[in-house]
């Protein structure tokens, strides 16, 4: 039991000081825009946003891709599980409108469709892109 620990401490470590810019720039807006309470969803699968800003997600699929792009069934359950927990902020990384024609862009569709409608407002940046919830 030692080790694990010992494992998952060091792994923490790693990942806590080793982070790129990209990474810091995404927490510091977490960290800035965002309360500790507050549902946050990093779409993607960089849980690390999550670990450095010490910021969580209600959402069971903390993790979407590549699991939503490979299974219809799988995002179907994101889908209703987004529609009934709408989160106080979304990343999305990268830029934006660049993305595959899969599962993950309808999902980047509908916040589109959220913030035409004023549910959302987004706020871009060189590496990331956020829906802030209104």
């Amino acid at each position: 039991i030692l080790i694990v620990v010992g494992v998952f401490y060091i792994i923490f470590i790693i990942v806590k000081y080793n982070g790129n810019e990209n990474i810091s720039e995404a927490v510091a807006f977490l960290r800035e825009n965002t309360s500790e309470g507050d549902d946050v969803l990093v779409l993607g699968n960089n849980s690390r946003y999550y670990l450095e800003s010490g910021r969580e997600t209600a959402n069971r699929f903390f993790y979407q891709t590549p699991p939503i792009n490979v299974n219809d069934e799988l995002y179907g359950e994101f889908e209703k599980e987004l529609v009934t927990k709408m989160p106080v902020c979304v990343i999305v990384p990268g830029s934006k409108g660049k993305t595959e024609d899969d599962n993950y862009k309808k999902v980047l569709e509908q916040f589109d469709a959220w913030e035409k409608e004023g549910a959302y407002s987004c706020v871009e940046f060189d590496s990331f892109y956020a829906y802030m919830k209104k």
